[in-house]
C-alpha cells in the first residue's frame, strides 16, 4: 500500500525525498525491496540516510516470488508485478496474451507513464514470463559457444565453418 509506504520513510526520517520515491515509483514497501545502489544514489540520499534504509530493509519481508510462473491472463500477470493499474493501456495497444508483452517498447511504456522503476521491473519480469516457449531455448543457447551449440544441434561445425 502506497500510504503504509509513505509512512515507512517518514519512520526512517526521509521526509526530504519522497518525492523523489514516488518519482522513481517507489511507491509500495516491497519496492524498497528492489531499490539498487544506483536508485539511492540518484534519489540523493546522504551516506548516513542511505545505511539508514539498508538497515531497515533487511526487516522487510521477501519480495513475492514472481518469475517463472505461467499466467493465465494479462490481468493476472500484471497483478503479479504490482502494475495491474496499466492493464487497460496494454489491453489499448493490442496486448491479449502473456506472451505479447514480450513486443511492448520502452516508448509503449513511456506513453502509458509508467515510472522508471515500474518500468525496469516490467522488462525483467518479461524476460523470464512473457517469451514465447522456443524463444527461452534459443536465449538459454545464444550464450553457449559456436561448438557448443554445434555439438547439440547435431551439425558438423567444422563443416559449418568451411563453408563460410
Amino acid at each position: 500500500d502506497q500510504t503504509d509506504a509513505l509512512e515507512w520513510l517518514r519512520t526512517l526520517r526521509l521526509n526530504p525525498w519522497l518525492e523523489v520515491f514516488e518519482q522513481m515509483g517507489a511507491v509500495e514497501v516491497a519496492d524498497m525491496l528492489e531499490l539498487d545502489e544506483d536508485d539511492l544514489a540518484y534519489i540523493g540520499l546522504p551516506q548516513v540516510q542511505v545505511k539508514r534504509f539498508r538497515a531497515a530493509r533487511t526487516y522487510l519481508l521477501a519480495a513475492p516470488d514472481f518469475p517463472g510462473r505461467r499466467w493465465e491472463t494479462p490481468a493476472n500477470w500484471l497483478d503479479s508485478l504490482r502494475l495491474r493499474r496499466f492493464a487497460g493501456a496494454f489491453t489499448q495497444i493490442g496486448v491479449d496474451r502473456v506472451v505479447d508483452f514480450a513486443e511492448v517498447t520502452d516508448g509503449d511504456l513511456v506513453d502509458m507513464c509508467m515510472l522508471p522503476m515500474q518500468r525496469r521491473r516490467f522488462k525483467n519480469a518479461v524476460v523470464v514470463d512473457a517469451q514465447p516457449s522456443g524463444a527461452k531455448a534459443s536465449m538459454s543457447q545464444a550464450g553457449q559457444s559456436t561448438e557448443a551449440r554445434g555439438a547439440k544441434s547435431g551439425y558438423d561445425v567444422a563443416t559449418v565453418r568451411n563453408i563460410s
